[in-house]
């Protein structure tokens, strides 16, 4: 008896094992970032810094001095700057608390003033007792059950002992040097990477392209040079906004007589750079400050709007005009990135998480396995605007179809939107029409989707004057007015396609008629009550056979003798083998393969007066779309 074959694996149990091995990988990566954070934090920084600095020594590399030299410069002013900051934030400190004391009086008396306004509240003055009270019965201690009585002993005498105290010098200068050793190691450690990763930037990146492959050098060349040119100028340009608002609220403090107030310019610069909230934190210690200086109420005013004025006019006027384009990173992200990092790195990890982030992105645009963190992350939209047209359609979300045609017809004409993005859209809904993901149901919504487009683009109030017929309301001047009928050439997707493109006719002048069915025989019966008809244009977003196409345009000739017959075959390329046999087996007069092309020729082959398009019209007039709305049409 012959053994079984063994089984081979499917491609369902290939993709599980690749989605477990990239969720163990994360899980391994995220526990060594977290386990060797002590290593990882001055690296981290030193090559931000040197990011930053990178520009500063090209630029004085020019000169014509040695490598070694412009290092060493640049390092020793931008240390040299950071301590001369760091010094005039501690002599502030210093002077803020030897005038702390003074200020304990008007401190008091906004409190009493507080207390005394909120009195007259007798929910407030409740809530404070019950607190109060709670807090008094959990400090107490309830003796537990006794069998007996048992005499109470007072407490006895508490011994002493005095102490001379340690005056050996080394002894003190630990004791005022130990606070200090922990920020001094990792400032030096930060000082040496920022200088060697400057001294051998050229090596290191040799280094990293032969790491990450030299098969496709210019796919790494261009990655880490679109990452050293977005994170230098994020950072120089970070810093110098930052440093302009600190300044601009040092002299603003100053202005309003708040003490110490160049140290709340640094402390505002600094916290600047911690997204969204940075700048909110950094105005609670001022504004503190200001009610315990003032005895009144006017400096805590000045200060509040300081910071309420100034933030918004530099997040959202400013800075816009000086990055131009944003970082690259999607407002989510931001808010993401920042929880994650602080949790993986504390404060640090806050004020590092933008640009490292920034970094995963320009990674994940390079890198095919880590596409998904510049999808997750990036402010690129994550579907194409032919997917998304598709997606809101079949999703019954209409609003937000007409949403985005407004904005697309901000900057583009009708036409082109309905060719590059409807069209292709529609496209995506026939494939799923044939693979058979698409049901019936959403099909019958996406056709009702595209009328209410078309009938939210068509406001125009005086629309009968654009030409378009409304269905069991042909008068005798409709009537008679040469005209264009289209229609789906198959299924409902077509129908859509046909309705797009009535409009589109209607939107530059040109009179058509939309059946009220669907049907080819209903077709035909409303085409015969028609005085002026001239063409008919059968719509396919299908895949058009050129067996079918024979058959429906022999079934029009049959019923509509001397009508010619325009063929929109949305979906298919001029470069397509079966167009040639289409154009040579379908017995159509004219062919089309976009709107632009359709309307092109049904001007051309009709004798109604068009309304001419203007250059760089983006809004076209449009007539009402009570045609298109009718039965399925």
């Amino acid at each position: 008896m012959p053994l079984p074959l063994p089984m081979q694996p499917t491609a369902r149990s290939n993709s599980d094992a690749l989605a477990v091995s990239s969720i163990v990988l994360g899980v391994t990566v995220i526990a060594a970032l977290y386990l060797a954070r002590e290593l990882l934090i001055p690296l981290a920084l030193s090559i931000l810094i040197s990011f930053v600095l990178a520009p500063l020594t090209n630029q004085l590399r020019r000169t014509g001095l040695p490598q070694g030299a412009c290092v060493i410069a640049v390092v020793t002013f931008t240390f040299g700057a950071i301590l001369g900051i760091g010094a005039i934030g501690a002599s502030q400190i210093a002077q803020l608390a030897d005038n702390l004391p003074q200020y304990q009086t008007n401190l008091r008396e906004k409190i009493r003033t507080i207390r005394t306004a909120t009195s007259s509240s007798g929910a407030v003055n409740q809530a404070t007792k019950v607190i109060e009270d709670l807090g008094r019965e959990m400090s107490s201690t309830k003796p537990g059950p006794q069998t007996g009585t048992v005499p109470a002993t007072a407490p006895g005498p508490v011994p002493v002992t005095i102490q001379a105290p340690n005056n050996n010098p080394l002894k003190v200068v630990s004791d005022y040097l130990q606070p200090l050793i922990g920020p001094l190691a990792g400032t030096g450690i930060v000082l040496i990477f920022v200088i060697f990763l400057l001294m051998q930037r050229q090596d290191l990146r040799d280094r990293v392209i032969r790491l990450l492959g030299t098969k496709s050098l210019h796919r790494t060349t261009d990655a880490m040079d679109e990452a050293a040119v977005r994170l230098s100028r994020y950072f120089l340009l970070q810093t110098v906004m930052n440093a302009g608002f600190g300044a601009f609220v040092g002299v603003g403090l100053w202005l309003i007589g708040v003490p110490s107030p160049w140290l709340w310019g640094i402390f505002t610069m600094l916290l600047r750079f911690v997204p969204y909230i940075g700048s909110i934190i950094a105005a609670v210690l001022p504004v503190a400050l200001a009610a315990a200086v003032d005895p009144g109420w006017t400096m805590v005013g000045y200060t509040v709007a300081l910071f309420a004025i100034g933030e918004p006019i530099m997040g959202h006027a400013i800075e816009p005009l000086v990055y131009g384009s944003q970082t690259g990173l999607s407002p989510v992200a931001v808010v993401i990135a920042a929880a994650f990092w602080t949790w993986l790195w504390g404060p640090i990890g806050l004020l590092l998480s933008t640009p490292l982030t920034l970094c995963l992105v320009i990674l994940g645009q390079y890198t095919q396995r880590l596409e998904f963190l510049s999808v997750l992350l990036g402010d690129q939209p994550a579907l194409m605007p032919s997917e998304s047209f598709y997606q809101r359609l079949i999703a019954g979300n209409p609003a937000e179809v007409i949403e985005q045609a407004e904005d697309a017809l901000k900057e583009k004409p009708l036409l082109e939107f309905y060719d590059q993005v409807a069209l292709p859209g529609l496209t995506l809904a026939q494939r799923d029409v044939q693979s058979g993901d698409l049901t019936p149901e959403r099909q019958t919504m996406l056709l009702e989707g595209v009328h209410e487009l078309v009938e939210s683009l068509d406001d125009t109030p005086d629309a009968d004057k654009a030409g378009a017929a409304k269905p069991g309301a042909e008068t005798e001047a409709v009537l008679a007015q040469p005209a264009t009928l289209i229609t789906g050439g198959n299924n409902k997707v077509d129908h859509a396609a046909a309705a797009l493109l009535s409009h589109a006719c209607r939107s530059i002048g040109v009179t058509v008629q939309v059946p009220e069915t669907q049907g080819l025989a209903g077709v035909a019966e409303q085409a015969a009550g028609m005085r002026s008809l001239e063409m008919i244009c059968l719509s396919y977003v299908a895949e058009a056979k050129p067996s079918h196409v024979r058959f429906t345009v022999g079934r029009v000739r049959r019923r509509l003798p001397g009508v010619k017959i325009l063929l929109g075959l949305w979906s298919i390329a001029p470069d397509d083998p079966d167009l040639e046999r289409i154009k040579a087996q379908s017995g159509g007069d004219f062919i089309a393969l976009s709107f632009q092309e359709a309307l092109g020729i049904i001007q051309k082959q009709t004798s109604a007066s068009a309304k001419p398009v203007l250059e760089g019209e983006h809004r076209p007039q449009v007539s009402s779309l009570a045609a298109v709305s009718a039965k399925g049409g």
